[in-house]
């Protein structure tokens, strides 16, 4: 319980170890106070906000408390009694030589386009970056970052135009997901490469892929006409032809 005359500071820590089901408590690593400290000497603290859920890279993948996230926690000086904040960023760590950016801008706003992605609302001071791993690209590599499920650690970002509501949310493959007021547009892979997408607009949908199949467990329709779609059995002969069978199961 922390009291009225119980004073809680402002700290940096390191994620060693993430929340475990049913629980949002982090075991968090201060930094410096805590370097070389036993993983049952660490304090584990659970969320500020009620509503809001930090997970990130953890020490115990990468076995270096500099390459895990670092987040920004309110503790005691004993550090017995703490909250998570948040993530913490570069741009405030005043070991850094230089500033960070959080993200190029210019940069991204080409690639959107690059990614056939609409750029109508695109505009900077209205983007809100929901979430976004960039900033760890330098250990994608790492031995110590962990690959659990067969799937490999990759970039991703995920903006919202706060003005707008629209939003943009990307993968390093090319896969992207983008929700405007007037549209909804899926991709799987890349333009540059292979991919299948999807364009729903109000009057419009558009499926494009190397192959499309389309099959209803009971009934396939095709339109609403009423009629009935029939095909021929085999290979065409030349004398007698082939007979016409009818598909109860599709119709147009």
């Amino acid at each position: 319980m922390v009291s009225k005359d119980c004073e809680l500071k402002f700290r940096r820590g390191a994620i060693y170890s993430n929340n475990k089901v049913g629980s949002d408590v982090l075991t968090i690593r201060i930094l410096p106070d805590m370097v070389g400290w036993k993983k049952e000497d660490l304090p584990k603290y659970p969320m500020f906000s009620p509503t809001q859920l930090i997970k990130g890279v953890s020490e115990e993948d990468t076995k270096d408390p500099t390459k895990a996230t670092q987040v920004w926690v309110i503790c005691t000086d004993d550090f017995k009694i703490g909250f998570v904040m948040s993530e913490s960023m570069e741009e405030y760590d005043t070991s850094v030589k230089k500033i960070m950016q959080p993200y190029n801008f210019k940069q991204l706003f080409t690639h959107i386009r690059r990614q056939n992605l609409n750029t109508n609302s695109f505009n900077y001071a209205e983007l809100k970056v929901l979430f976004s791993n960039q900033s760890l690209t330098n250990l994608y590599n790492d031995k110590g970052i962990s690959s659990k499920g067969g799937v490999p650690t990759a970039v991703a970002m995920d903006l919202v135009n706060v003005r707008t509501g629209e939003r943009w949310y990307m993968m390093q493959s090319g896969t992207a997901i983008s929700v405007f007021q007037n549209q909804i547009y899926l991709r799987v892979g890349s333009p540059s490469k292979q991919s299948s997408t999807i364009s729903m607009t109000p009057n419009k949908i558009e499926i494009v892929a190397n192959e499309i199949s389309i099959y209803g467990r009971k009934k396939t329709a095709l339109g609403k006409h009423g009629f009935k779609v029939c095909g021929i059995l085999g290979a065409p002969t030349a004398v007698d032809g082939s007979p016409i069978v009818g598909f109860t199961d599709v119709t147009m």
